[in-house]
């Protein structure tokens, strides 16, 4: 899940998750059991990783709050990661630009999509107007 990229950047290679309720259940075991230390997640009072202890913990938080936003229709954004799961901080002025100028396009659910994910459960269709 975590390697060491071509510019010598830790690096979070993950499928993102179909939902909100996905992400969260894949933080949330994330937390319980890290990896880096065999135990509980040393970013879990830090969840977006603004301390940069875990760079799994914080992309995993991110990937969860931004689908979790899309959903609900918000505007979304990531705090600590970048979509690829780097540190948003290791990322050249182009590269921060770049993604800021466009949409992520891959946290939008496709009709399909939002329907087995009504279907399952793991979203709560709005309530009509």
């Amino acid at each position: 899940m975590l390697f060491v990229n071509s510019v010598g950047q830790a690096q979070v290679n993950r499928r993102i998750p179909p939902t909100s309720k996905a992400a969260e259940s894949r933080r949330l075991a994330h937390l319980a059991f890290c990896g880096l230390t065999g135990g509980p997640c040393p970013s879990r009072a830090d969840p977006y990783g603004r301390k940069r202890e875990c760079l799994v913990g914080a992309t995993l938080a991110d990937d969860w709050s931004q689908l979790k936003d899309t959903e609900e229709g918000k505007p979304v954004r990531r705090y600590a990661t970048s979509q690829d799961g780097r540190w948003l901080v290791d990322l050249s002025e182009r590269e921060v630009s770049a993604s800021a100028a466009e949409p992520d396009r891959e946290y939008t659910l496709t009709e399909e999509e939002r329907e087995a994910a009504y279907a399952s459960g793991a979203l709560k269709r709005p309530e009509p107007r």
